[in-house]
């Protein structure tokens, strides 16, 4: 029998704290929300269960939980906020299901085990430094409803090799092709592009170190 409800505090629909000795959580259905810092530190935790009631996964929701391997989100979810896996150093994989229009600031930085990642095709918004340092991720389908591109959403993502773009975002994508160093292949496409983006390290220049508020060797909560 499951008793991770034990582990969990849950306020009107909103898990708000998990202890931190859990190594295993199936959240119950009925949450709609898993909320800001949750998870947080929580760094046992190898395996969690999100139900199809949950709408949104908040800002720090599962940040520094350095065991994490995987995470199945379900298609009810539409936001994943700041910070929200940042620091899972353990998360090898990632799928993110249509219903998610939006992933926030920093979501994945420094996953640096994470080798792949889906990105769902309603997907619209991506926040600065997304997936930041993902060390060992090779390569990437950003959406055609993606119609802003900053340059530091892949920052210091060492073997990266491949992005494939089929959108409309002309500036935005131009912007950060130049700044990465990156060729940029220019085929319309239904007034598009359709890229395939090769990297050039020995072309690479981006800067060692984001913001001071990234800083690797620091342990806390970004959102502090």
């Amino acid at each position: 029998m499951d008793n991770s409800e034990l582990y969990l505090t849950i306020e009107n629909g909103v898990v708000t704290k998990c202890i931190a000795e859990a190594t295993k959580i199936v959240i119950p259905n009925g949450v709609i929300e898993i909320g800001e810092d949750a998870f947080f530190k929580c760094g046992s935790l190898k395996s969690i269960t999100i139900p199809g009631s949950v709408v949104k996964i908040g800002n720090g929701a599962f940040c520094e939980c350095s065991k994490l391997q995987s995470v199945t989100i379900p298609g009810s979810v539409t936001e994943i906020g700041n910070w929200a896996f940042y620091d899972c150093q353990g998360l090898k994989s990632a799928a993110i299901p249509d219903g998610v229009t939006k992933i926030g600031e920093d979501a994945f930085a420094f996953c640096n085990h994470l080798k792949s990642i889906t990105l769902p095709n309603n997907l619209v918004k991506i926040g600065e430094y997304a997936f930041y340092k993902c060390e060992i991720l090779q390569s990437l389908t950003i959406p055609d409803g993606v119609n802003e591109i900053n340059p530091s959403i892949f920052r210091r993502c060492d073997c990266l090799r491949e992005i494939v773009y089929k959108g409309k975002a002309y500036a935005n994508v131009a912007e950060f092709c130049q700044e990465l160093g990156l060729e940029l292949d220019y085929n319309p496409n239904n007034f598009g592009f359709d890229l395939e983006i090769n990297i050039d390290y020995d072309k690479l220049e981006i800067d060692d170190e984001p913001d001071d508020e990234f800083d690797d060797d620091s342990n806390d909560n970004p959102d502090d």
